[in-house]
């Protein structure tokens, strides 16, 4: 073989520059397809992830205010106006809101609502003490200060727990201790000292606060009550019941730095404890009151400062926007979202974070339980 064929093996065996460059930049479009397919990928995945947990969010929050919406003023077997009550005049929930009328303890104040304007004024202003200390802000559960978000609403609902207890013996004595047993799951309805409770026997029934609870034996004695003994003896499977006043409203639950937009959620204040989160991520709540006037019959929906007569709202519109809790948008929010006859404009939410995933649930609700 000659010399001039070997070298034009050689060159044959070879690549041009052109070829080369060819090869480069086909390479360099398919990995920059396979980048942007991965990169929209995670961003179809984040997004996804952020719509359920929106979803799932916004759902709990829904189902913890109709549920507990449905049973307001519900006392068991008992009409409101059956009830008694024992509870000393000095205690929290009869001063502020059963205001210590033993014939009539509901007193038209088992459904209240405010709204809170951009100032912080609550419409209509409260008159309740466990209400105006909330207004200031109080401790939650986990130590944090927690006030009520402006341009939101806020509603207080009193009911009886719907988990109920059974009287195991006929009372000889109106100051017997009362022996309770749990149907469902034994040993008893869970009380603690400083509970309150109703115990009905369907045709009367009495509000008392417990005083002591040893082995589902529960005392009532002064002072917390207003004597030793109730106003009446029960007999054998009377029921008793947790007296409950839950206050729903959203608050910064200070989950994030210093320096980021506040995460918020919705808190529930049960009996003047300390305040709990039930769920981040809820940033407004509002709710129109579906009141049946008694001219005509006609139900109309009103904010909570235009309700002329509480007794006589039989359904409500609850309205949430729950959001994501990582950014998600490329660019901000600028929607406006309304909810329960109210617009929530980027003004209103551009504190909280203008790239956050945001969706509007509206809810109409028939009380049960209408007093």
């Amino acid at each position: 073989m000659s010399y001039q064929s070997i070298q034009q093996r050689h060159q044959q065996n070879g690549y041009s520059l052109i070829e080369v460059m060819i090869a480069v930049a086909l390479s360099i479009g398919l990995l920059t397809g396979i980048i942007q397919i991965l990169s929209n990928s995670r961003k179809n995945q984040s997004w996804n992830e952020a719509q359920n947990q929106i979803e799932d969010v916004g759902q709990f929050a829904l189902d913890q205010l109709s549920d507990t919406f449905r049973y307001r003023g519900f006392e068991g077997c008992a009409k409101p106006s059956s009830f008694q009550n024992q509870a000393s005049a000095t205690s929290v929930l009869i001063t502020n809101f059963l205001l210590g009328n033993s014939n009539a303890p509901l007193d038209n104040q088992a459904l209240r609502g405010y709204q809170i304007n951009a100032a912080n004024e609550w419409l209509p202003a409260p008159t309740f003490s466990y209400l105006t200390n909330l207004k200031q802000g109080l401790k939650d559960t986990t130590g944090n200060t927690v006030i009520p978000r402006t341009n939101s609403d806020l509603v207080s609902i009193y009911h009886a727990e719907q988990h109920v207890g059974l009287l195991t013996a006929d009372m000889t004595s109106a100051s017997d201790v009362i022996t309770i047993s749990d149907p469902n799951n034994p040993p008893a309805v869970d009380f603690a000292e400083g509970d309150w409770a109703t115990l009905s026997d369907c045709n009367n029934a009495v509000l008392f606060a417990v005083t002591a609870n040893n082995n589902n034996q529960l005392s009532h004695n002064t002072p917390a009550n207003i004597s030793d003994n109730l106003s009446q003896t029960f007999r054998q499977n009377a029921e008793i019941r947790q007296a409950l006043v839950d206050v729903f409203f959203v608050a910064d639950t200070h989950e994030r730095p210093d320096g980021q937009p506040p995460l918020y959620g919705l808190y529930r204040y049960r009996n003047g404890k300390a305040p709990e989160l039930l769920i981040e991520g809820i940033e407004f709540l509002k709710i129109q009151y579906g009141e049946v006037t008694s001219s005509t019959g006609d139900t109309r929906y009103v904010d909570a400062n235009h309700v002329t007569d509480w007794p006589q709202v039989k359904s409500v519109r609850i309205g949430l926007i729950a959001t994501s809790t990582t950014t998600i948008l490329p660019a901000n929010d600028t929607s406006d979202y309304v909810i329960a006859g109210s617009t929530i404009t980027a003004d209103d939410y551009t504190s909280s974070g203008a790239r956050y995933l945001r969706k509007p649930l509206n809810l109409t609700v028939q009380l049960r339980n209408a007093l």
